[in-house]
């Protein structure tokens, strides 16, 4: 049995596939995307957007100054969504929109934080695997689309959070497994549609 039949169970999302649907993957463009930096380990000035599969680059910003942070970038997109790869032209550091928090252990429970004004609806998603799909102002999908489990939407409340738990079944078959996580934010006052940085953990006994 597989990691997804056994425990996601996913979901179809017509937001997800029609956002999918509308985005343009075969050529190079500007995307924006929120996301915290990192360098790779033991190398000079090579970065990429943490729980994803997505290299930075920039020629005219020190990306050094910003490994570490959550921030929102914008830059040129070569095309490519095995190997995506963005020429940075502008970022700036902003708060974390959604992380998952808790140990990620066998019996225990996840807990999906979605971080925003208050009043907003959140709809976290879950997935194995990261992806990349950008969707124009509101940012990019950094999570796989197929098989990704889609939570019920819910109100970011006046107080915290939004936090919806996940329980880990005790089958040791899943220790190792990668989630990634990430959540659409949709604000019924402006219409804006917002897509959150990505969360990644891994299962352990």
């Amino acid at each position: 049995m597989t990691m997804r039949s056994q425990f996601l169970r996913p979901r179809s999302s017509l937001l997800l596939a029609a956002l999918a649907a509308a985005a343009v993957q075969t050529s190079a463009q500007d995307v924006t995307l929120r996301g915290k930096v990192e360098d790779v380990q033991g190398t000079a000035n090579q970065f990429f957007v943490d729980c994803t599969k997505v290299q930075l680059t920039s020629g005219a910003l020190d990306l050094n100054a910003f490994v570490g942070q959550q921030v929102s970038l914008q830059g040129n997109w070569n095309g490519s969504t095995a190997a995506p790869s963005i020429a940075v032209t502008s970022l700036e550091p902003v708060a974390a929109t959604f992380e998952i928090g808790g140990g990620a252990k066998l019996g225990g429970t996840v807990n999906f934080h979605v971080f925003g004004t208050p009043g907003d609806i959140a709809v976290p998603a879950l997935a194995v695997g990261s992806g990349f799909v950008p969707v124009g102002a509101a940012g990019s999908i950094l999570i796989e689309l197929q098989g990704a489990f889609v939570f019920a939407a819910k109100v970011i409340p006046a107080v915290g959070p939004t936090q919806l738990p996940l329980a880990i079944p005790s089958d040791p078959a899943l220790v190792g497994v990668d989630l990634f996580g990430q959540a659409g934010v949709y604000s019924p006052g402006s219409g804006a549609l917002l897509f959150s940085n990505p969360d990644c953990k891994t299962i352990d006994a």
